[in-house]
């Protein structure tokens, strides 16, 4: 597989669809968009074998809850906005600059979107109780990782490659820094670029 880093001021790398959030994957010049879908179409070559009831519902639940809950507590605070930008917007140049500069304006309203559009959306502590209780061995796919494992792993990994320490203590409040080291030992590297 061949991994391509999208700069997120021009997307210049996505010229080839109108689609322009990422991730993006294309398969044989098939085009795969949201992080849900990709793993429901991966699941059958990763696994051998389509997703089970169970682990669609678990790959639903980490994108509409567990996911939007972290973005709330990820951009709640400048500091972990400036982590966020530090790590994954390293390009030199003017509009990197302005987008540094702007995008802290604009991420700092995200949390308040994400609740006003879920107002049913929980805290991140009970999606973290609500996982650690499903754990049915190492990882929630029991001996080893299964797709809603993978998705979870990633975006817990965001918030620890970024710095932000909410990610941590997420995992040390409920006990699961052991469930992320299982799964962080199958994930090929590097998973994020230098």
């Amino acid at each position: 597989y061949e991994t391509v880093n999208v700069d997120y001021v021009s997307k210049s790398e996505l010229s080839f669809s109108k689609y322009k959030k990422v991730p993006v994957l294309t398969v044989n010049g098939c085009q795969i968009n949201d992080s849900a879908i990709i793993i429901k179409t991966l699941s059958p070559i990763i696994y051998g074998r389509p997703l089970s009831e169970v682990e669609q519902a678990q790959i639903d639940e980490t994108t509409t809850k567990t996911m939007l809950a972290f973005e709330v507590v990820m951009f709640q605070s400048d500091k972990d906005i400036q982590k966020y930008l530090d790590k994954f917007f390293k390009d030199e140049g003017c509009m990197a600059w302005i987008m540094k500069m702007v995008a802290p304006f604009i991420m700092r309203g995200i949390p308040g979107k994400i609740i006003d559009k879920h107002p049913d959306l929980q805290s991140i502590d009970h999606y973290g109780a609500t996982f650690k209780a499903r754990l049915t061995g190492p990882t929630l796919g029991g001996a080893e990782p299964g797709p809603a494992d993978a998705q979870l792993w990633g975006i817990v990994a965001i918030a620890k490659e970024a710095g932000m320490e909410f990610g941590e203590a997420w995992l040390a409040a409920h006990g699961l820094a052991p469930w992320y080291a299982a799964v962080a030992a199958r994930m090929p590297r590097p998973i994020f670029a230098a």
